[in-house]
């Protein structure tokens, strides 16, 4: 008698990925068997000459052959069978055994996004970063988790979900909040946050990155108020002149003047410009007169 055995550690492969099979053929039989040989329907043939120099399966004794099938995306397969006879011979007569092994062919894929509220930050505020993690794919994504490179951090499905298992279809949501550092640099500047989202499946890590970038800016404002003189008779008008500088890096919206002593509102809207937008380096600049009131 003879009989094989053939079987793969994996149960699903991912494409492009080598599923390594193993193939055991045993003499069951009493008397021993020549010309043994197996037939694998992915592979071919193999003999036992090959591998062992008397060519002669005793009984009770086993021949190991160890295989390996690629699987290619070309293909797109969604399952590979893979079949197994083995052939020995004694005197005139043949005997066969065969066995078949299947694997699930896989596409796992990971989905990552990463966005803020805003584009445009000043140092020292707070920003909140949010974080989609989807399994695009069709089979369940384990130990997943995103790398932040501007945090220096690691985060972990497994801290958020008990067993860290991202099914096909399912999001992961995370909320991140960061602290704009503060610098010497005076010019707007780029703070790029780069994220990776990594999951594994069996013998393979997918991976996907997303990355949000935030400008930079330092808004500055700086005002003057002048008059000709520092003594004044009651009942005598004085005109001051008011100058308003944008001295930072951004433009400023919604430019507006209070004064106290007139309980007054000035606007650059009103004034200059119908948007209120000073750019950097700007100046408004506006005059009033004011009537120094008697007293008893």
């Amino acid at each position: 008698r003879i009989e094989v055995t053939k079987w793969s550690p994996y149960t699903m492969i991912v494409d492009g990925h080598t599923i390594p099979y193993i193939i055991n053929v045993t003499n069951t039989g009493n008397y021993p068997l020549s010309d043994v040989y197996i037939t694998d329907s992915l592979m071919g043939n193999y003999y036992l000459i090959d591998y062992q120099a008397d060519c002669i399966l005793d009984p009770g004794e086993t021949w190991t052959i160890e295989l390996e099938y690629f699987v290619d995306p070309c293909d797109e397969l969604e399952e590979v069978c893979n079949e197994v006879w083995a052939y020995g011979s004694v005197c005139h007569a043949w005997l066969e055994a065969s066995a078949e092994w299947c694997v699930d062919v896989v596409h796992p894929c990971i989905d990552v996004t990463k966005w803020a509220e805003h584009e445009m930050l000043v140092e020292g505020h707070e920003v909140t970063y949010f974080i989609n993690v989807t399994n695009c794919g069709d089979v369940d994504l384990e130990n997943v988790r995103v790398y932040d490179d501007m945090m220096d951090m690691w985060f972990y499905l497994a801290d958020y979900q008990a067993d860290g298992t991202l099914a096909p279809g399912e999001t992961w949501y995370l909320e991140v909040d960061y602290t704009i550092p503060l610098t010497d640099i005076m010019d707007p500047y780029q703070l790029c946050n780069l994220v990776t989202a990594y999951g594994d499946i069996c013998h393979a890590t997918v991976c996907d990155e997303a990355e949000w970038c935030i400008t930079i800016v330092h808004p500055m404002i700086d005002i003057e108020k002048c008059c000709a003189y520092d003594m004044l008779l009651e009942g005598h008008v004085q005109e001051f002149k008011i100058c308003v500088t944008n001295t930072g890096d951004v433009n400023l919206e919604n430019v507006r003047v209070y004064d106290e002593l007139l309980d007054t509102w000035f606007y650059l809207s009103d004034e200059v410009e119908e948007d209120g937008v000073l750019e950097p380096g700007e100046s408004w600049c506006f005059s009033f007169c004011w009537e120094v009131p008697a007293t008893e």
